[in-house]
């Protein structure tokens, strides 16, 4: 089969007729992934406002697809995978980034602050 017959016989997303897909990207940087999950709970918050939604949404509800890398990553498997609401998913991070993040190192600027 050529690369031509292939690539029109495999299934295309038809964005005319589909509803569109709602991706949930999140990026990684330490500890600093807990800023997101902050900002997805607020949004979270609003939209359950908004749809005057009787209980707390799970963003593994509003979502088809959540990606990461790094402790994006970590957040994503978190609220994908575990399907927790980002409240329990705050509480998870910060208990798992006092584990993982204990023995950074600084980097940047602040690596060489006090060296002699």
């Amino acid at each position: 089969m050529s690369s031509f017959q292939l690539s029109t016989s495999v299934s295309r997303h038809d964005a005319t007729t589909a509803p569109p897909l709602r991706l949930l990207s999140l990026d990684g940087g330490d500890i600093r992934g807990l800023s997101e999950l902050i900002t997805l709970d607020e949004s979270m918050s609003r939209l359950k406002y908004a749809l005057k939604y009787p209980v707390d949404l799970l963003p593994a509800d509003c979502f088809d697809m959540i990606c990461g890398t790094s402790t994006g990553g970590l957040i994503a498997l978190l609220l994908g995978r575990l399907q927790l609401s980002t409240a329990e998913a705050i509480r998870c991070y910060a208990s798992l980034g006092k584990e993982i993040f204990k023995n950074k190192r600084p980097t940047g600027l602040h690596s060489c602050a006090f060296e002699s």
